[in-house]
């Protein structure tokens, strides 16, 4: 069930999609709609992900491309890393020429690449696995830094400005 959250300004749509109660091809517009960022979170384990999809410029010739990259540090707005591409809107592929700033390549193997590629796949057969949910990044609506972790994501407010309304104080 889609959860009800404060409107953000900025933000379209909720911010959590649940695999019963909403339209596939919807998310697959969201999430090649330019950049967004996204956090995929495992029902039974609970580990979660977070990515951003960059639409590539593409000249008259070209084929539609999309990078994917996956968060791998603590800023939310900048330390992201390439992982792979989205070719025509549809076929994902391990990006193992990129080259990380703290050397070697994304690895197939790799927990970032496998559970993109799964939500992924699943996406363009028309479904979202039910033990996968799928959270659209947005903007604390106190500080405007990114939130990434869904608790957050779904309050609108990072712990810190969650921490701060709660005693009644502003940014």
């Amino acid at each position: 069930m889609i959860e009800h959250v404060p409107v953000v300004p900025g933000v379209l749509g909720p911010a959590q999609f649940d695999a019963e109660q909403f339209d596939v091809d919807q998310l697959a517009d969201i999430v090649l709609g330019g950049h967004v960022r996204l956090t995929l979170r495992s029902k039974k384990t609970e580990a979660r992900r977070t990515y951003e999809v960059l639409a590539e410029p593409v000249k008259d010739d070209q084929r539609s491309v999309h990078m994917v990259r996956t968060l791998y540090g603590s800023n939310n707005s900048a330390d992201y890393v390439r992982l792979g591409l989205i070719f025509e809107r549809r076929y994902y592929y391990n990006g193992a020429t990129f080259k990380y700033p703290w050397g070697g390549t994304p690895d197939e193997d790799s927990v970032a690449h496998k559970a993109f590629q799964y939500f992924w796949s699943n996406l363009m057969q028309q479904r979202v696995p039910p033990q996968l949910e799928v959270f659209l990044a947005r903007q604390c609506i106190d500080c405007n830094l990114w939130l990434t972790v869904p608790e957050s994501i779904i309050a609108g407010r990072g712990p810190t400005c969650a921490a701060r309304a709660s005693r009644g104080g502003t940014r």
